[in-house]
């Protein structure tokens, strides 16, 4: 929470951590509308969080372990 990372974030950071890419495809966001995860991965990028290609960051990296 620190981070300010919501629900859907969270998924997505947690998808990639898991190795499964597009983190698009995790079953637990993969349901959501193309829209919605769109502006999701755009928040995302814009948070240096994830590349353009939709992997993590460095950055991202180290959210994800609580640094």
């Amino acid at each position: 929470m620190g981070a300010r990372i919501g629900g859907t974030e969270a998924h997505v950071l947690s998808a990639l951590g898991m190795g499964i890419y597009p983190a698009e495809s995790f079953g637990r966001v993969h349901h959501l509308p193309a829209e919605r995860m769109a502006v999701v991965m755009g928040e995302l990028r814009e948070r240096g969080l994830v590349d353009g290609d939709g992997r993590f960051t460095d950055l991202g990296r180290e959210v994800k372990r609580g640094g």
